[in-house]
């Protein structure tokens, strides 16, 4: 992603995330969010609980549970 850095609720600043950031979602609305922003295509891994947007989810390998995780 490009763009600014932005500032924390701390005032600690983080630069954008690399173009070829990957994420693995291990709380369900994160999930469907992250789908919902159009970054669907970064994430590389869900819980067994993340099950929407169920077409999209589909295709994204699972890591196990919430507690349980095979990474």
């Amino acid at each position: 992603m490009t763009g600014d850095a932005l500032a924390d609720a701390l005032g600690v600043t983080h630069p954008p995330a690399d173009d070829d950031a990957r994420i693995v979602s291990l709380v369900p609305s994160i999930t469907e969010l992250l789908f919902h922003l159009g970054l669907g295509s970064r994430v590389v891994g869900r819980t067994t609980f993340c099950v929407h947007p169920e077409e999209a989810v589909s295709s994204v390998p699972r890591v196990g549970g919430t507690k349980e995780l095979r990474i």
